[in-house]
């Protein structure tokens, strides 16, 4: 957002929790579902969090076809590949997410496509959103996590590669993804403030 400097779809999550609060209502379960959307070819949610064990489902609302490719950590690992038709959605126990890991999301017939699926270990997440959202009650480029018991810990911001490639019409690539680690200190009654600031790369 040119106007605020904030950065949209940064996760930010603590590592080193052992306690404290439950997962989000939908986390809970053992039988976990997540939609993503193709629409404008166009990944809806551009960034999504899941709880390893997760099923993701892809639901398409374009007219076109679509395939998508979901690779663990770097393209050399494909995990899932299948295609979905206009108005479908998908059912393949292909794109159930077991283990922990940044899933890549490209869809093979529009090289521009492109998403993410974080697995994360724990419920003190959240992520970043670059416009003002009332209903979020937050500002942006902020991430809350509430509820966090006293204690040290790290704080991980996670974000996708920003350096974009354009090779002809047969793909898009971007820059590795990258994480900056901050240590904290939350102690009972405070409010504690991280900030973290980076150039694209």
């Amino acid at each position: 957002d040119e106007t605020s400097l904030s950065v949209a779809n940064c996760l930010v999550r603590l590592r080193g929790v052992t306690q404290g609060k439950d997962w989000p209502e939908a986390m809970r379960g053992d039988e976990r579902t997540l939609v993503i959307d193709q629409r404008g070819c166009v990944y809806v949610p551009h960034l999504a969090v899941a709880r390893p064990g997760t099923q993701v489902n892809f639901k398409n609302s374009d007219r076109a076809d679509h395939n998508i490719r979901g690779s663990r950590n770097s393209f050399a690992e494909t995990v899932f590949n299948f295609s979905n038709a206009p108005g479908t959605t998908t059912d393949s126990t292909e794109s159930y997410l077991d283990r922990p890991g940044v899933y890549i999301l490209k869809c093979d017939i529009h090289p521009w496509m492109s998403g993410h699926v974080v697995t994360v270990d724990t419920p003190y997440f959240d992520k970043t959103h670059a416009v003002l959202d009332p209903a979020l009650g937050k500002a942006p480029g902020e991430a809350v996590l509430t509820d966090v018991p006293p204690g040290e810990y790290e704080v991980v911001m996670w974000h996708e590669g920003t350096v974009e490639t354009v090779n002809g019409v047969v793909s898009v690539t971007y820059s590795p993804h990258f994480e900056e680690v901050r240590p904290v200190t939350v102690r009972a009654g405070e409010t504690t403030t991280v900030e973290i600031v980076f150039d694209p790369r």
